[in-house]
């Protein structure tokens, strides 16, 4: 049973806020259709993650915001079809700030949807699986 009064919205926007904080700029590009600007946070695997989820050594955990920049909710990101690519960040810039004109920092394939974190159908965040 789903409690009405639960703030699912609000945790989406806590979420949203903490990967706006901590992120940096990137987008989801699929070949044919046009990129879609989001904000990633690159984590790297825990020694003990590496051995429990038997990843490869390079693969990194990438938490997506649950919306684009223009704050339209992005579809699931699809690992045979989407790469993330992360953008250089700017020096000056604090916040994960792409750096003009927009150059290729990361071009990382999806190799795993480890789930989307999500409370009775609001999503929070994507969290990813991604190799160089």
């Amino acid at each position: 049973m789903v409690n009405p009064t639960f703030p699912f919205l609000r945790f989406q926007a806590v979420a949203q806020n903490q990967i706006e904080r901590y992120g940096r700029d990137a987008v989801l590009r699929r070949v044919g259709s046009p990129d879609v600007s989001v904000r990633a946070v690159v984590l790297e695997f825990q020694p003990n993650e590496h051995q429990r989820l038997r990843t490869d050594p390079l693969d990194r955990k990438v938490l997506l915001a649950a919306t684009d920049s223009n704050g339209h909710v992005i579809a699931e990101p699809n690992k045979d079809k989407d790469r993330l690519i992360l953008w250089q960040v700017d020096p000056v810039l604090a916040g994960g700030v792409a750096a003009q004109p927009l150059t290729i920092d990361q071009n990382l394939s999806i190799v795993q949807i480890a789930g989307r974190i999500n409370f009775n159908g609001t999503v929070l965040f994507w969290r990813l699986q991604v190799r160089r």
